[in-house]
């Protein structure tokens, strides 16, 4: 399986292991959607070395962005958003809706798409 999106969770940390996994994926060529960690939320490995690493890597895949005036950059074969909305990065990455839900505004909908073949 493979996914051409990543989107994370609206937080400031991230565990250093996870964040080395994602720097490669986005190398390769996934699109990263969401705020640059600043923190590990663990203690494991030494918290201040871990909070290093987490801003080492950070800074490497995130660079200059602010999610402000600086809201995307490409990032090896991929791409790096923060602060656009997932409708313009989907709209940016060619990916066209194919599903639409009428659901009341407190509705929780989980969905994964995938395309076979």
């Amino acid at each position: 399986m493979s996914y051409r999106i990543l989107v994370l969770p609206q937080t400031d940390r991230i565990r250093p292991e996870l964040l080395r996994k994602i720097r490669s994926l986005t190398a390769g060529g996934a699109i990263l959607v969401g705020p640059k960690p600043v923190r590990s939320p663990s203690l494991q490995g030494g918290g201040d070395t871990a909070d290093r690493e987490v801003r080492a890597i950070a800074d490497e895949i995130w660079g200059d962005l602010d999610g402000i005036q600086r809201t995307r950059r490409f990032y090896g074969k991929g791409m790096v958003t923060w602060g656009l909305p997932l409708n313009e990065v989907l709209l940016l990455a060619g990916i066209h809706r194919d599903t639409e839900f009428a659901a009341p505004l407190d509705s929780s909908i989980a969905s994964i798409h995938r395309r076979l073949g």
